[in-house]
């Protein structure tokens, strides 16, 4: 996180990486939920709400990862946390 993104993170509690990335994974899961039950643009507008607002810019990439977790066969997200860090991996670091 640098520049205008970490100053707005700072100001949301969100100063370090550890805690930006447990936010934004809830933040993504709570979506992921709502698109069970929610209409797309209910969905669409918190995504927006949280992209830009709360400076989340990664959620949709992090929703669509999720999409594979519901899909599986995982007892838990930890079951699916290496799944996670390569899509991060392969977004991020190429």
């Amino acid at each position: 996180m640098v520049g205008e993104k970490l100053k707005k993170m700072e100001s949301m509690a969100y100063g370090n990486g550890y805690t930006y990335m447990i936010e934004l994974l809830n933040r993504a899961n709570t979506i992921a939920i709502m698109q069970e039950f929610c209409t797309k643009e209910i969905c669409e507008k918190q995504m927006t709400y949280d992209k830009d607002t709360c400076m989340f810019t990664e959620i949709d990439f992090i929703v669509e990862v999720l999409q594979k977790y519901k899909q599986g066969n995982y007892k838990n997200l930890m079951e699916f946390k290496n799944i996670l860090e390569e899509a991060f991996l392969a977004e991020y670091c190429l």
